[in-house]
């Protein structure tokens, strides 16, 4: 690559069709060297958007000076001169030359899609992000100039980094990208050509950190309740291991709950409220437990999040306090680590498309640096995620006992260590998967399950299932694989049919069920046998078809397997093998959905935005887990500790029992125990209630939207610094959004909404980068969201949690209740809502110096008799209602001052 040209755009929108070029920046680069260049603004010929105007301080003063597109356009063209253009996500602004008659340019060369390769765990690929990893010097973002410079000298340090990767890596790299006709294979095989520098270090294994390789001193720890009180109290050995220490009565409690627990063997339910520090309340009396008894102590997390701040900072830190190494490590499901078989045969692939040789070439350098071959420390982009299925472990095609590369298989490693660990950090599905299956997680004593609110959830996804045509197909495709490519006579004829029939059947159900609920994403519940939703019988015909055709497919891979014998058999026959058994436990959730005859399931079809055969998904799940957790759980085993900051509702950890299973167990095995945050919250938050608001619909009415948004925009313009709107529903974030963006891009306030913008990891990024900001979230942002100080200011509760109306599995639970006598509003959905409430009332206050202020605009807190449940549930703290210009200069008063200036409700 001695000369390109390097290009970057601004534009009026995303949408090449419909939108503008408004500024040009290009740089010929010769041997790294910038000698020309052209840059210019563009006139266009429809108003600025606000939100660009905002994004790029491009302004219409600006542009009305500027030539328009028809005298720019030949200058361009002449500049790029059929050199290759080289870009941040060049393809977007190659998108934007090609349609407005730019196109004279050679390949495209990636610099997003280099760092990736390069750089394979980098948290994000964004621009900025890169240029603050790796030290570039960049001025303001969003303009044409900077932007396109960032880009030249991101490619310059991202070419001279691949010294750093082993000869053979980069000569693999160079292999793959040729293959896939890429553009950048070029600078690999130039590279291989140069003698290497010193190597990157390798990537941490799991639990190296924690000192999972040394051994213990000799002389035996002393385990005790009053030794582990010694280690939190004041002056003990946790404050010496922290230079600011401040030592928490709540803390210590909980740390005395937990070595109970330990000792007598009966289950514990904690709720510690934020700032307890929990974690460590029962990561040291776990680590003096197991490594006091010799007995392993299993930890079980529902976010990634958590588990990499156990074992990154608890662990380390419970090892200080204690003065000892502990051997630790993390275990995931085998869906999470490299299959070197599988790895293996898509190398030997003689072609590779484009996104396959970017990816492989990724995997291939991340290769080089992980010691766990666990894809979670790669950040995947969704068509990355589909690439992953195709060398990630699977039990279909899993046999350690036989496979050539069991010595240095990733997933054998894992298990291996976590056999010789103290403690061991897992999952909740992986938990739940080894009570339901056995054999995944090695012995353990006592068991931590922390986030322990999710239980309920991951319970009733684990023990139900799902289907859908992706699915069929690509066992189908695996099938055709295994037979015979192309298949032909009998073995093809078999195949397509099932292909046909499979689409008809997916996309009879998809379309049936959109029609009943009058929209293109919905939960549709399904009768036996799909009565509700096939007047005409057409469901009912393509689900025979589809099950014949799948038992065809069966017996042709029956009699493959038949043929297979003795030196030819081998691995092929175990394939085989296993087809069938994956083909036949697909014909299996197909009957047990479609016939709706187990009662103790609930099913549904859940559509996407898809078109079918693949916007449709049939699933069926447990109506009630509580019995199941239970009998596999709870009666089985002890002692089980169950930690969160939102377990209770009304004071009582009764809803969580009953739901849990826990319930079930007499009195004297389980103990409870509820410690508050120690953080002062009449001083750091205030509760605003908007009361001139109507009461939210059942629905999505649009004059209830008209009024949300009016509300938020109000508090957006008094409130400082930065704010996050909570949402039940993305149909209604969407309208809110749609109304919101342009109104306050004209006072310089950002907003993002999620799904919108992106998903949530990118929203949080820019939104913590943005001096003024409006983030409108749904679902997983109303816990986990962790923006201390003044990353967030104001947090806004649109409206009470409640689930929404439509949806089947809670339709289902509420059947169950009333068949019982009991009144399902209040024994289940006001308890749900009111930990869901609190949850999202916990996103603001995040460490002690913390303030800020939490707004409702459902006056269904203030008017129903539920509403003084949810305002129970939260810690003391000022309440004050008021219409929304009131609470607006209320909100606003309160952050720039030290003192409540309203009246206390």
């Amino acid at each position: 690559l001695e000369c390109f040209v390097a290009c970057d755009l601004e534009t009026t929108g995303t949408d090449p069709q419909r939108d503008e070029i408004i500024e040009v920046c290009l740089l010929k680069v010769r041997r790294g060297e910038v000698i020309d260049r052209l840059v210019t603004l563009v006139r266009p010929s429809a108003p600025l958007p606000p939100s660009i105007e905002r994004l790029t301080g491009i302004s219409e003063a600006h542009l009305s000076r500027a030539p328009g597109w028809a005298e720019v356009r030949p200058r361009v063209r002449t500049f790029l001169g059929g050199l290759p253009l080289l870009g941040h996500n060049v393809s977007f602004d190659a998108s934007f030359l090609k349609r407005w008659g730019a196109d004279t340019f050679g390949p495209l060369l990636d610099t997003a899609a280099l760092a990736r390769i390069v750089l394979p765990t980098a948290p994000s690929y964004r621009l900025e992000t890169l240029c603050r990893m790796l030290h570039i010097p960049r001025e303001a973002s969003h303009r044409a100039a900077p932007d396109a410079a960032a880009a030249v000298h991101l490619f310059g340090v991202l070419r001279e980094s691949l010294a750093s990767l082993a000869p053979d890596v980069v000569r693999d790299i160079a292999g793959l990208l040729s293959r896939g006709g890429s553009p950048w294979a070029e600078v690999f095989t130039v590279a291989c050509e140069k003698p290497p520098a010193v190597s990157r270090p390798a990537a941490r294994a799991e639990g190296e950190a924690s000192g999972d390789t040394a051994d213990a001193p000799a002389d035996p720890p002393t385990w005790s309740e009053a030794a582990v009180a010694a280690l939190f109290g004041e002056g003990g050995a946790l404050a010496e291991s922290l230079p600011h220490y401040e030592y928490r009565p709540q803390q210590l409690a909980v740390a005395r709950a937990v070595a109970r627990a330990l000792e007598t063997g009966r289950h514990l339910l904690v709720e510690a409220g934020t700032g307890t520090g929990k974690s460590l309340a029962y990561l040291v009396p776990a680590a003096l437990w197991a490594l006091t008894t010799g007995e392993r102590v299993l930890i079980s997390t529902h976010t990634v999040n958590l588990q990499d701040q156990l074992l990154q900072k608890d662990i380390p830190l419970a090892q200080r306090v204690l003065g000892r190494s502990l051997r630790v490590a993390l275990l995931k499901g085998r869906q999470h680590y490299l299959c070197l078989r599988r790895w293996g045969a898509v190398l030997g692939r003689p072609r590779l498309s484009p996104a396959e040789a970017h990816f492989y070439a990724r995997l291939t350098a991340w290769r080089g640096l992980t010691r766990s071959g666990d894809g979670g420390e790669m950040n995947f982009t969704p068509e990355e995620r589909t690439l992953w299925q195709e060398v990630r472990a699977d039990p279909e095609g899993c046999d350690a006992t036989r496979c050539e590369h069991a010595g240095s298989c990733y997933l054998v490693r894992a298990r291996k260590a976590a056999e010789r660990a103290h403690l061991v950090i897992t999952n909740h599905a992986l938990l739940l998967s080894d009570l339901k299956e056995g054999g995944l997680l090695p012995p353990y004593g006592p068991l931590v399950l922390d986030e322990a609110h999710h239980l309920e959830e991951v319970a009733t996804n684990l023990f139900g299932c799902d289907i859908s045509y992706g699915e069929v197909a690509g066992w189908l495709a695996a099938v055709e694989n295994a037979v015979q490519k192309p298949p032909e006579g009998e073995a093809g004829a078999r195949l397509a049919a099932a292909r046909s029939e499979a689409a008809a059947f997916f996309t009879a159900v998809g379309k049936a069920a959109r029609a009943a609920a009058s929209q293109e994403t919905a939960e549709v519940r399904l009768a036996p046998g799909a009565a509700n939703l096939d007047a005409d019988g057409c469901i009912r015909a393509a689900f025979a078809g589809l099950t014949g055709s799948v038992n065809a497919v069966l017996t042709v891979l029956e009699r493959r397997l038949g043929r297979l014998s003795g030196a030819e058999g081998g691995h092929a026959a175990g394939n085989v093998a296993r087809l069938i058994e994956t083909g036949q436990d697909l014909l299996h959730r197909l009957h047990l959905i479609y016939t709706g005859k187990d009662p103790h399931l609930v099913t549904w079809v859940e559509t996407g935005q898809q078109e079918p055969p693949r916007a449709c998904t049939l699933k069926a799940a447990p109506v009630e887990v509580g019995d199941i957790l239970y009998r596999r759980l709870f009666a089985r085993r002890g002692p089980v500790i169950l930690t969160s900051a939102t377990l209770t509702s009304e004071g009582s950890f009764a809803f969580f029992k009953e739901r849990c299973g826990l319930d079930r167990l007499p009195p004297a095995e389980l103990d409870e125990v509820m410690v508050e945050s120690p953080f002062p919250f009449r001083e750091q938050a205030l509760l605003c209630v908007v009361n001139d608001l109507p009461e939210p619909p059942a629905g999505e009415g649009e004059p209830y939207l008209d009024a949300v948004s009016a509300c938020i925009c109000h508090l957006a313009e008094a409130v400082p610094g930065k704010m996050l709107a909570l949402f039940t529903a993305h149909r209604s974030l969407q309208k809110v959004y749609v109304r919101l963006r342009d109104a306050l891009a004209d006072r310089g306030i950002a907003v993002l909404g999620h799904g919108v913008d992106g998903g949530r990891s990118r929203l949080l990024e820019e939104f913590t980068g943005l001096e003024r900001a409006v983030l409108l979230g749904a679902a997983s942002f109303w816990e986990g969201v962790d923006l201390p100080g003044q990353a967030l200011q104001c947090v806004v509760v649109v409206r009470l949690p409640f689930t929404p109306p439509g949806k089947p599995l809670a339709e289902a639970r509420q059947e169950v209740l009333r068949q019982r006598g009991c009144d399902h509003f209040s024994r289940m959905a006001v308890p749900q809502a009111v930990i869901r409430f609190k949850q999202g009332f916990g996103r603001l206050i995040r460490t002690r110096q913390d303030r800020g202020v939490v707004v409702i605009l459902d006056t269904r807190l203030l008017t129903r008799s539920y509403g003084k449940k949810f305002l129970a549930s939260l810690p003391p703290l000022a309440v004050y209602a008021a219409p929304v210009q009131k609470v607006a200069a209320a909100a606003a008063a309160w952050l720039r001052s030290d003192t409540f200036c309203g009246r206390a409700q």
